[in-house]
């Protein structure tokens, strides 16, 4: 399967999501819905408070203030479900699992297809191992960062996006697969990856640990039934 079909595949499963994670991504989203969570529940205990201490002192300074804080409380937990739905929104993409009976096209897990979303078809090395994976790749492979940026840079060669195809298993297209096909098809990565000593059968090895981090991730990410 060519860069172009993948695509085209990635822009049919995710394009909905990946429109929110480009200007609100979930990084950002985690934090700022700890923040407006712990906003809320002080809002609400003041609001309870004050529920409980107009009972004793009718007519208080702190009585007064009570519409101001309902209305805070309010805005405050507008905003707080608002983004939790965001996120709900984004975990119906991010455990979407490959279902023969749902899914017609060959699926791509979400991770991959975050970072084939950005490759550009002008250097397919260069945009996927510096997408979010280049750290874990570098970290496991041995491989000095600065030294890979001055080789990416300096390259004389590279893939013809026209020729680059991909090897699909069980239906799928996974890390490991696409990996591996930039690999085998790029002589300057192999020759290089190779002063390091790092042969195809490491880049298995490297991929597919990328693979199981993430699977444990998103069991420990999840707060709901591991049934569902």
């Amino acid at each position: 399967m060519d860069i172009k079909q993948i695509k085209k595949i990635v822009e049919d499963l995710y394009t909905p999501v990946f429109s929110v994670e480009n200007y609100f991504p979930h990084h950002v989203r985690k934090y700022v819905e700890k923040i407006l969570r712990f906003l809320f529940i002080i809002s609400f205990a003041i609001f309870i408070f004050l529920q409980i201490f107009k009972r004793f002192v009718p007519s208080t300074y702190l009585i007064n203030i009570k519409p101001e804080v309902n209305g805070i409380t309010a805005i405050l937990f507008t905003f707080w479900v608002i983004v939790f739905l965001i996120q709900c929104f984004y975990n119906s993409y991010y455990y979407l699992q490959s279902k023969p009976e749902v899914l017609d096209s060959v699926f791509i897990d979400f991770d991959l297809a975050f970072a084939i979303s950005k490759i550009k078809t002008d250097d397919i090395t260069k945009s996927f191992f510096k997408s979010r994976f280049e750290e874990l790749i570098l970290l496991r492979s041995g491989v000095d960062s600065i030294s890979f940026d001055k080789f990416l840079s300096g390259r004389t060669s590279i893939i013809n996006p026209e020729n680059f195809k991909c090897e699909i298993t069980d239906n799928k297209i996974t890390i490991k697969d696409f990996a591996l096909s930039v690999f085998d098809q790029d002589k300057s990565l192999r020759d290089y990856l190779f002063a390091y000593g790092i042969k195809k059968e490491e880049i298995c090895g490297i991929t597919e640990w990328i693979m199981d981090s993430n699977s444990a991730y998103r069991e420990r990410a999840r707060w709901w039934s591991r049934a569902v």
